[in-house]
């Protein structure tokens, strides 16, 4: 998880296709449960476009509640 919020915020717009994948494998490596403050954080990594559905892997992340 610290890897995925030290990226900073994800953009699709101008984002390659090899940035988003690293970027959604880097999320699919978070293990939850997550504090609401580790939450807060992940959440804040996205803007108005969810970085071609990466915000997918956002919503399964294994153990959230």
């Amino acid at each position: 998880m610290q890897l995925f919020v030290a990226d900073g915020s994800l953009s699709a717009w101008d984002a390659s296709e090899g940035e988003v994948d690293r970027r959604d494998k880097q999320l699919k490596a978070v293990f939850g449960p997550v504090t609401a403050e580790e939450a807060k954080a992940l959440v804040a990594c996205f803007g108005p476009d969810y970085c071609c559905g990466v915000a997918w892997s956002l919503l399964s992340l294994r153990g959230c509640r």
